[in-house]
């Protein structure tokens, strides 16, 4: 086959003797240990948290790091979304003001406030 694609034979079997560039195989184990970091932190960790986890250990870029993690088909969970309470009603009008501001009260039992915007409903 050399032959036909106009190599030599010592060319090839060079080749096949070498095995795989220094920075193949390196790439090769970070890979692994980046494999083990997600597994530890439950699949939460993306590449920034990787790098922040490697920076200590070995000297390795942020960008380095995205691709091989990428490449190896690993992300990690964004922010939770935000849970929103309360939806206003545009055309609605404002509750009345009973207390008008005057929060303390002259006597027990005299005044009752309270904040029900995130008690959950059947509603929703």
């Amino acid at each position: 086959m050399c032959g036909m694609v106009g190599l030599a034979r010592s060319g090839y079997y060079a080749w096949r003797g070498r095995g795989a560039p220094g920075g193949e195989t390196a790439d090769i184990e970070l890979t692994e240990m980046f494999r083990l970091v997600h597994r530890r932190s439950r699949g939460t960790y993306g590449y920034p948290r990787v790098h922040a986890e490697q920076r200590g250990r070995q000297a390795v870029g942020r960008n380095r790091i995205a691709r091989l993690v990428r490449a190896a088909g690993l992300s990690g969970c964004g922010p939770r979304r935000r849970v929103y309470t309360t939806r206003t009603d545009k055309d609605a009008a404002p509750a009345a003001d009973l207390v008008e501001r005057r929060f303390l009260a002259e006597a027990p039992d005299r005044l009752w406030l309270a904040d029900i915007t995130s008690v959950p409903t059947l509603e929703g």
